[in-house]
Formats: C-alpha cells, structure tokens, sequence
C-alpha cells in the first residue's frame, strides 16, 4: 500500500499482512531486486523498511497489534516474527517500544490460565485459548528462542 504496509483487502494497513510479507521477503533483503510500487521504483531494503515504519506508527501503547481494529495476539504475533526476521531487538529497538511496552508485552497479555493463547482480551476474560492463535504465537516464540 502506499504507507508501507500490506493488507489481504482494502487500502489499511494490516498487521497480520504486513508482518507475513516482511517475514517472506527476509532473505532478500540485500538484494537488488527493483519493483515498482504505486508508480515508484523501490528495492527489497526500501520496502521493508517503508514496512517496518508503517508498522512502528500502527504500534498500540501496549506494544499490541490491531486487525480490523481488533487487539489480537496473532496480528502481534506475526509483526513479532517479522521483526526479529530481520534480527532486530524488540526489547530495546525504540520504534517498536510504546508507553514503555515492547512487542512481546504486547504479545503475553493473550496467555491464558491454561499455558494457551487466546485470539482477542475479551477471549482472555473468558480464558478461552484456541488453535491458531496457539500456534502462531508459539511461531513468535520459537522465533525469539532463535
């Protein structure tokens, strides 16, 4: 999009998105692959890191992600993952520290009671982990132990 971001429809910025397109484009970030984008001429470097702004500015003061204007551990999940693609600190990296909280901040609030994650807080208050959002942040974790 022409804020940096990715998004699956519409013209927001989506975590979620953005973080799986950073995440894919990893490997390649020193390349010299050109693409043009919105009429622009950009290489992988510039769009990731047009990427990663977007995502500093969409940053909640929690060190949360919101998709569809939804707080959700798998949109956090997914930014977490991208950043630390890109072996960057997210405990001392500033754009991506809010009111003092880091992604990972961010990202713990969904563990529930039963060592699960849950998709939403409202699923938290009900202690209700599911699946994917299981999953993805054990991608985010395994990501970090790396």
């Amino acid at each position: 999009l022409s804020d940096g971001g990715f998004a699956l429809s519409g013209d927001i910025s989506d975590p979620d998105m953005t973080g799986m397109a950073l995440t894919a484009l990893a490997p390649y970030y020193n390349t010299s692959e050109i693409f043009i984008i919105n009429g622009e001429s950009l290489t992988v470097s510039e769009v990731v890191d047009k990427a990663f702004e977007t995502l500093s500015s969409i940053q909640e003061n929690d060190g949360d992600y919101s998709s569809w204007n939804v707080p959700n551990s798998k949109s956090t999940a997914w930014v977490m993952i991208a950043l630390l693609s890109y072996g960057k600190d997210i405990y001392n990296d500033e754009k991506f520290i809010k009111n003092g909280n880091n992604v990972l901040d961010g990202l713990l609030k969904y563990l529930n009671s039963d060592g699960g994650f849950c998709h939403t807080v409202n699923d938290n208050q009900e202690n209700k982990s599911d699946s994917m959002s299981c999953e993805q942040v054990f991608y985010a974790l395994a990501a970090l132990d790396c």
